[in-house]
């Protein structure tokens, strides 16, 4: 075969797929106290969560704590790879993501905070996808998925310039790990091209967030706002590899692929938040937040693949992926009960709007629909209210139909279902527990 074969990988949902909110993020990622009312709190939220939530609340009441938070998620995503007639579902859903927060109040105006925790991550492996939908007589069985995770190290402070008013800022160094395997075939229909790239790795230490809360001084009524920048990424790999799967003779040979490196951003976030004390023991918060993901055109892809058999074992590259991204915006709302004696309750919702287009969907990034998730949570105190155990359930949910991408003129492979509609579906089931030692 003399076909020159170009290879795209698709980077898809680093991280974030697993809310299911959309993009690179999860909708609420974990604490047991803020994912009871799904993520609203951030006009109220105070001690070492704040330095995730709004840092503005690290000069908020207490003098100090210690936050671990620990949230097993099970993502379930269906969708079709190779077939209209073959629907796959992911394995190995379970995901442990958690985090760990300290903070301490120097003064009755100076706070400051620390805290390491997944900040967004996606887990979709299809494993042993069938191709026998797309060729008959194939019988390799393709591993296809997108597994990565972002940590995120964060120390930073706030002060109370005036009664009620807190101004908060942090410091976010991110690091990116994982690694994704994808498939695609030629436009003749002689075979297909597997690349697996692994233990993609980038680091960065130029992330801020901002944060400023204003709470009524009768604590009637809050209001609380938060910036972050965007971050870009370029993930390097040099652990990689491929094959090339004649259809004809069904044979399968292996491929060499480059040094990788492949990248793409984590974009800028503003959110604005509010809570109203409708009683003495209610109080009903909503958040909105946008994110600016219309600036992820693409994943630039920067990797060679080499075979026998592509173009005589010349080194071909990879081309950049298309993604074409919406912007997001989560609406949520949230309530919390305390009028029961030592406990309190809490309840939320929050919308995700569509992030991926129908013309570039496809089954291990978040569907083409809007996302949907409902929580309930509780809290108490025990050790003379020393010790804060907060829980929550969380169900979330996203539909959608879509096509992969287009062909490109002048390319010589293709997606196995392009311009093909077809649905995907993703359900998450998580449990968020944390436990806040107070000092």
């Amino acid at each position: 075969m003399k076909n020159k074969l170009m290879v795209a990988t698709a980077l898809c949902s680093l991280l974030a797929a697993d809310g299911y909110g959309a993009g690179f993020e999860k909708s609420v990622m974990w604490s047991g106290r803020e994912a009871g009312y799904a993520g609203a709190g951030q006009s109220q939220v105070s001690g070492s969560q704040s330095i995730l939530f709004n840092p503005a609340g690290l000069a908020g009441s207490g003098k100090g704590d210690v936050s671990l938070n620990f949230s097993p998620t099970n993502l379930k995503m269906k969708g079709h790879l190779a077939s209209v007639a073959t629907e796959e579902e992911t394995d190995h859903n379970f995901s442990p993501i958690g985090g760990a927060t300290a903070g301490y109040r120097i003064n009755e105006k100076l706070g400051l905070g620390v805290g390491a925790y997944v900040i967004a991550g996606n887990k979709a492996i299809y494993d042993g996808v069938d191709l026998t939908g797309d060729a008959a007589n194939v019988t390799f069985r393709p591993r296809i998925a997108t597994d990565f995770a972002v940590m995120e190290y964060a120390v930073g402070g706030a002060y109370e310039v005036m009664p009620g008013l807190r101004l908060g800022a942090a410091w976010r160094i991110l690091k990116a790990n994982g690694g994704l395997s994808t498939i695609k075939k030629t436009t003749g229909n002689t075979a297909y091209t597997y690349v697996n790239l692994t233990d993609l790795k980038d680091t960065k230490y130029n992330g801020f967030r901002l944060g400023a809360q204003y709470q009524a001084e009768d604590d009637s009524w809050g209001v609380g706002a938060t910036f972050r920048n965007g971050v870009d990424f370029v993930a390097e790999s040099g652990t990689n590899n491929g094959n090339v799967v004649v259809i004809g003779s069904n044979t399968v040979t292996n491929a060499t692929i480059s040094n990788a490196t492949v990248g793409t951003s984590l974009p800028a976030a503003f959110s604005l938040g509010g809570n109203y004390k409708l009683s003495d023991d209610f109080r009903f918060l909503a958040d909105v937040d946008f994110v600016k993901y219309s600036e992820n055109n693409q994943l630039a892809i920067n990797a060679t693949i080499s075979s026998a058999l592509l173009g005589g074992g010349t080194p071909l590259a990879l081309p950049n992926i298309p993604l074409n991204w919406k912007d997001m915006w989560n609406f949520r709302v949230g309530g919390e009960y305390t009028g029961m004696a030592g406990m309190a309750l809490r309840a939320g919702y929050s919308l995700t709007t569509r992030v991926t287009p129908k013309t570039d969907a496809r089954a291990t990034i978040s569907p083409s629909g809007l996302g949907h998730l409902f929580a309930l949570g509780a809290g108490t105190n025990i050790l003379g209210d020393n010790l804060a155990l907060d829980g929550a359930f969380e169900y979330s949910f996203n539909s959608g139909e879509g096509a992969m991408s287009s062909t490109p003129a002048g390319s010589t492979t293709k997606e196995l279902l392009a311009d093909v509609t077809t649905k995907h579906k993703a359900d998450v089931m998580a449990l968020h527990l944390g436990a806040t030692y107070k000092f």
